[in-house]
């Protein structure tokens, strides 16, 4: 006979462990799903972040190339009031993108810096690692290329800080005896003004390797950061300064006058630096010899024509130690030319407080090419107000940037970003486009330009070979690739050229025999083409020994007829030979057999300079390409803009 079990009151110890893991798991669950979705969406976020970033950045770049005032066509006049559009091609290429992933596996130096490929977060490449390295810092493209132009914008005029508050007594008063009388310039402030017309100047900056900083300053090694500084063409601003109570008053347009006498042309090009530091105004300097009894040096807004002549252009200083002076072509980015010496001097604004203690460092050179610098251990200064003017023998064009201590932390031949004042406005950041870049490569329309095509074999297609059969895959290959080489890796190449005009970099053949060199340790045998863009800029211009860095610029007719010897030739007897292509004589020149006249009066070969690349430039490509870490996605847009007249 069975009897009934009674119910149960609670549930067994067993089920009780079931059911909790039946439930942690499903929890588990639910905050794997939350943890994807919120990373999924994070990544998102960031992408479409990057994207409005990047295009932001691509709509302000094509705006300003529409309004680009200068025709791209070389010999501009100062009368015709255009301007310039200039382009400086550095020595990198996406072949060659950085001293930082060279993988010669040496210890960082100044000289030879190297990613730490370990632990980088640089975009790698597809190919094959080296054990233990999680990047090659493949990713990384072309980047230090600059674009700087004048341009006008009618609809959305330029805007900017100008000098405001700079006169003891505001507004003037003709009662008083200090009206018109200046502050110091450290006491000046600010206003926003606005102007159609400006000096446009993008470039980029490679954050250094860890040997220069410990990454407070600078961040991720190898990543660049694209920047735009806009200098306003405004003339019209008259502050009327007077030096003394009874000295003569500015002319319009002077923006500063240097309070110290006995200034040198360095000190001088310092207070130009500190002006345009807190400033957003084109401006040059000038020695005026009718202020006070000895003259002074004063900062002059600049015209339109004014800035035709590369000395009054942004940073284009163009001075060395070897004669303290400026040089011309008075370039802007220069490893340098010379022999000299190689220690770095700096000069501060007169007008500022001086620094507690100076700053030295010293120019890295192999050969008369600088290829870095070294901040002395324990010399990087104290107490700059902002950046300080650096300078060499050799006429490389040092740079420096402080931090907020006013401590110079790096040096480098190119251009460098607003910085941080310990004691001025602090701007650092205003001109700011883009962080985390991979590439900004600048190239330029070459209508004859060769392109060649290459078989799956890496082979390429040569002159009165037989044709593929058509299964044959062939990739059509521009200078601007890598495999475009291909074609000269040996003295009996003939490659076919399939078709002409491309996108190229500066000097391009130059820079694929510079490759050659790099990676085989000889010079190549093989003849490259010759096009209007694809070598070295003329000797003329006096920018062809500039260490590979090559330059378009639509150069200034004024040189032919400002009584200056810039080619620095004389006639039989040693008399120097000044404007000979503007005289109306046929000055007899050196054609290759001796001194003779040929082609008439004037005639180009008599010119004293030219412009680097004596040829219209059909048309500029920009592209951005930049890394979103968070999604790991690179992102790469193009700017394009003709200048053939429709």
């Amino acid at each position: 006979m069975f009897t009934r079990r009674n119910p149960r009151d609670a549930f067994t110890l067993v089920e009780m462990l079931v059911a909790i893991s039946i439930t942690l798991v499903m929890m588990a669950t639910v905050v794997g799903v939350f943890a994807t979705v919120s990373s999924s969406v994070s990544k998102r976020r960031a992408a479409v972040e990057v994207g409005n970033q990047l295009r932001h950045v691509r709509n302000v770049l094509q705006r300003d190339l529409e309004g680009a005032t200068c025709p791209a066509i070389p010999w501009q006049k100062p009368e015709s009031d255009v301007g310039y559009f200039e382009v400086i091609e550095g020595v990198h290429a996406d072949f060659y993108p950085s001293l930082l992933t060279d993988r010669n596996g040496a210890p960082d130096t100044a000289s030879s810096p190297e990613l730490d490929h370990t632990a980088s977060t640089v975009p790698s490449s597809s190919l094959p690692l080296q054990s233990g390295w999680v990047t090659d810092g493949g990713g990384l493209g072309d980047w230090d290329d600059v674009l700087a132009f004048t341009s006008r914008n009618e609809k959305h005029p330029f805007t900017g800080p100008a000098p405001g508050n700079t006169r003891q007594v505001e507004p003037p008063d003709p009662t008083n005896a200090n009206d018109f009388t200046p502050k110091s310039f450290e006491q000046w402030r600010a206003q926003t003004i606005t102007s159609p017309v400006a000096e446009v100047v993008w470039f980029c900056v490679e954050n250094p390797a860890p040997v220069y900083d410990d990454l407070s300053y600078f961040g991720e090694p190898g990543m660049r950061t694209i920047y735009r500084r806009t200098l306003l063409v405004a003339p019209w601003l008259d502050f009327r300064f007077s030096v003394d109570d009874n000295g003569p008053k500015s002319r319009p347009g002077v923006l500063r006058i240097i309070d110290r006498n006995n200034v040198s042309e360095a000190q001088a090009l310092a207070a130009l630096i500190a002006f345009q530091e807190r400033y957003d105004i084109s401006a040059r300097i000038e020695f005026d010899p009718t202020i006070d009894d000895e003259g002074r040096w004063t900062i002059v807004a600049n015209t339109l024509a004014d800035l035709t002549d590369r000395k009054n252009r942004f940073e284009h200083f163009g001075y060395t130690l070897d004669g303290n002076s400026r040089v011309f072509a008075n370039r802007m980015i220069s490893p340098g030319v010379g022999t000299g010496g190689n220690s770095v001097r700096f000069f501060h604004d007169p007008d500022l407080p001086t620094p507690g203690n100076q700053a030295s460092a010293i120019a890295i050179k192999v050969g008369n090419i600088v290829v870095g610098y070294d901040v002395n251990d324990g010399q990087p200064g104290q107490g700059y107000v902002v950046r300080p003017f650096a300078a060499t023998q050799g006429g490389s064009t040092p740079r420096a940037m402080i931090n907020e201590n006013g401590q110079v932390v790096y040096l480098t031949n190119g251009l460098v970003p607003l910085g941080s004042g310990s004691k001025l406005e602090n701007r650092r950041g205003a001109d700011l486009m883009m962080s985390d870049a991979l590439a900004f490569d600048i190239q330029v329309y070459d209508p004859v330009a060769p392109i060649y095509a290459i078989d799956p074999n890496g082979a390429v297609l040569q002159e009165g070979a037989s044709v593929p059969a058509p299964n044959i895959d062939l990739t059509a290959v521009s200078p601007a690739d890598i495999g475009w080489l291909q074609a000269f890796r040996s003295a009996n190449s003939n490659p076919l050229a399939v078709s002409s005009g491309a996108y190229v970099d500066l000097g391009y053949s130059e820079l694929h025999r510079e490759y050659i060199r790099r990676t085989t340790g000889s010079n190549p045998s093989a003849e490259f083409p010759v096009t209007p863009f694809s070598g070295l800029p003329h000797g003329k211009s006096q920018l062809a020994d500039a260490g590979l860095t090559r330059t378009y610029d639509t150069w200034n007719f004024a040189y032919e007829n400002d009584a200056v010897n810039q080619d620095g030739d004389v006639d039989v007897n040693g008399n120097p030979l000044i404007d000979e292509g503007t005289d109306g004589f046929d000055t007899p020149e050196d054609y290759g057999s001796g001194l003779q006249v040929r082609y008439g009066a004037d005639d180009n070969t008599e010119r004293e300079t030219s412009p680097p690349y004596p040829a219209p430039m059909r048309a500029v490509q920009v592209k951005l390409r930049v890394y979103e870490p968070d999604s790991r996605q690179i992102r790469e847009v193009t700017v394009r803009q003709h200048f053939v007249p429709e």
